[in-house]
């Protein structure tokens, strides 16, 4: 259940490319075995594209006009993905956002692009309005049946 949370200058990239590196950011993170070429897994995969314009970013104090800088936020369950897996994505990741800006993968270009993980402790998110962990995501990912959870209805 991945929220990918993406933020980027405001016309640093065409719709088109924007679109396609939306797409590239979600599948880097069906890297590992267990959501390869899986629909289920794909489905739960949520891009948020955050947009500003190129003045609201700041860096030493100073609005960064020039290339554009990047800042990919991965939202996911704790102990989803061990620090070598992480490492891979961030590299599939950074590598994603030089194609959509049709720039060189170098480590100049690379250091516009920060992708920040973000773990929710097992047992502390929530859809459908029932608590999920992550052995129910990875149940429903593998097709097992996830156990019913008594739902609690609002006041």
């Amino acid at each position: 259940m991945p929220i990918i949370d993406l933020t980027l200058p405001r016309d640093a990239l065409p719709r088109p490319a924007l679109e396609t590196l939306a797409r590239d950011l979600s599948q880097a993170l069906l890297h590992c075995d267990i959501a390869r070429d899986n629909p289920r897994a794909e489905g739960m995969n949520w891009v948020y594209i955050h947009t500003l314009a190129a003045e609201d970013i700041v860096v030493g104090g100073q609005a960064t006009g020039g290339r554009p800088r990047y800042r990919i936020e991965v939202t996911l369950m704790a102990g989803a993905m061990s620090e070598p897996h992480r490492q891979e994505i961030a590299a599939l990741m950074t590598a994603a956002v030089m194609r959509a800006e049709g720039g060189a993968l170098n480590p100049l270009n690379a250091a516009r692009v920060w992708v920040l993980f973000h773990e929710v402790p097992d047992g502390h998110w929530a859809a459908g309005g029932r608590l999920y962990r992550l052995a129910d995501v990875v149940r429903f990912v593998t097709g097992e049946p996830i156990p019913t959870a008594t739902a609690v209805e609002a006041p």
